[in-house]
């Protein structure tokens, strides 16, 4: 058997790049250097071993929820909603132009890796964050962006769910988690009233009507779970930020299609706290009540859970909210985050039963982890690229340290990936690793960054004009 590998990644959401120091604060992948050197390793080792390669990129690659439809983009602009939501295929080249001149090394750099011999291809597949890959228009782009066109058109894939070859089953994962992240259709997410658009999910709906804007004020928000968790000891910790934040989110029900009706009780709720929160010369008054007053504090945050009950989390596996108690909502939240890996577990056994896959790979959760499945097969989660602070048990204490030194939690970065190997027999071999990580004994140079290759040609050209495409 010809030697081969394959190369698992996921989540590295791709925004509209930094834009220089301070500049776009919705921009979450900060590692184009790392990959780009990575990359140019595997590369380097391909051509070197003369193995086939193959790499794939298992949804989320790009960000379009934090891009806008726009045709010149303004990093210090607040956008509104509908220009993140814009979604048809006209609105998604605009987000995909964006997009690549944001991050040119890093399109430039897979250009230089796909190669017909040695054989090396790459797959993309959609994730929650960038269903517009279904639209022909923006896989034709990133076609001639990569130069997988004519001869080689074969070298670069879009399944439309899942990649099953050579023993491996990948999938982004979100069908299989949280409720308000499923797609009707996921093979063809298209808008059911008008299929000129994408289907725009509930989670979608939150990232644009509001997360945006939090994250605008607080850039390392978007690593943190539970999102619950950041509303009750924001509330203790850094109180006119939760308030704000609070505040937004109140706003911003109205238009998030929730698919339950709303009681009086949580109308009630919801009319209280905006009183509370209209007018922001009055928070330092709010929240030296809330800080002195036990009756008070008690009566705020029963508010806030009615008002905010099956808003911020999927309640389809636990009783109702109501009467629950900041512990105890946080106590749910983590509750879910552990109930979504065991549901990722149980999908991938069933799928590698009916797959008779030996390996199965999801994305979507940010959290990387292997498992053993029955029979020999094994499931490994890749994690992500951008920053994430798994809070789901963390301690009161570890949450306090988090709203005193953010950037502590905000700069760390995984860089996960799952290597694959086969043996002459064709026996696979899957390991969970990170970029910079030492090579493991009797491994083959997976782990580490590698010297970059000298360009082949068209790679130079490519480096040099991306930029200047603006």
């Amino acid at each position: 058997m010809t030697a081969k590998t394959k190369i698992i990644i996921s989540d590295l959401h791709l925004g509209a790049g930094l834009e220089g120091a301070g500049g776009n604060r919705l921009e979450d992948f900060i590692s184009d250097i790392d990959f780009v050197e990575w990359v140019h390793g595997l590369t380097a080792e391909s051509n070197r071993t003369g193995a086939d390669m193959e790499f794939i990129i298992n949804g989320d690659f790009m960000e379009m929820l934090q891009v806008p439809a726009v045709v010149r983009f303004d990093p210090t602009e607040p956008y509104p909603p509908a220009a993140y939501a814009a979604n048809d295929e006209a609105s998604a080249l605009l987000k995909l132009t964006h997009i690549t001149q944001g991050h040119p090394g890093l399109f430039a750099v897979l250009a230089d890796f796909i190669s017909h011999q040695p054989r090396r291809n790459v797959v993309i597949l959609r994730g929650n964050h960038d269903p517009e890959l279904y639209w022909p228009g923006v896989q034709d782009v990133l076609r001639h962006l990569l130069g997988a066109t004519g001869e080689v058109v074969n070298l670069l894939q879009f399944p439309p769910l899942s990649y099953l070859t050579d023993g491996v089953y990948v999938e982004h994962g979100n069908q299989y988690t949280e409720s308000v992240n499923r797609f009707q259709n996921p093979s063809a997410p298209l808008d059911p009233q008008d299929p000129t658009r994408l289907e725009l999910v509930w989670g979608s709906r939150f990232v644009f009507e509001y997360f945006n804007q939090i994250e605008r004020e607080r850039y390392w928000v978007d690593g943190v779970a539970p999102m619950t968790g950041l509303i009750w000891y924001g509330l203790h910790y850094d109180f006119p930020f939760a308030a704000r934040a609070l505040k937004l989110l109140l706003a911003a029900v109205p238009r998030l299609g929730l698919p339950r009706e709303v009681s009086p009780k949580q109308i009630d709720a919801i009319s209280a706290l905006e009183a509370d929160l209209a007018d922001p010369d009055d928070l330092p008054a709010l929240q030296a009540r809330y800080e002195s007053d036990r009756a008070f504090r008690q009566e705020f945050e029963a508010r806030v859970l009615e008002a905010l009950r099956d808003v911020s989390t999927d309640d389809t596996l636990l009783p109702s909210a109501r009467d629950l108690t900041p512990a105890a909502a946080l106590a749910r939240a983590e509750q879910l985050a552990d109930e979504y890996r065991r549901r990722l577990r149980s999908e991938a056994q069933r799928i590698a039963t009916e797959t008779q896959a030996r390996l199965v790979t999801f994305g979507h959760t940010h959290v990387s982890e292997t498992f053993p499945l029955a029979d020999g097969a094994t499931y490994i989660n890749s994690g992500a690229w951008i920053g994430a602070a798994d809070f789901s048990h963390a301690t009161p204490a570890q949450w306090e340290d988090l709203f005193r030194h953010p950037d502590a939690y905000a700069n760390q970065r995984q860089l996960a990936f799952v290597r694959v190997d086969y043996d002459a027999a064709g026996q696979l071999s899957a390991r969970l690793l990170h970029v910079g990580q030492p090579t493991p004994p009797g491994g083959t140079g997976s782990g580490g960054v590698h010297p970059a290759p000298s360009p082949h040609k068209g790679c130079l050209p490519a480096l040099l004009l991306l930029p200047f495409r603006r």
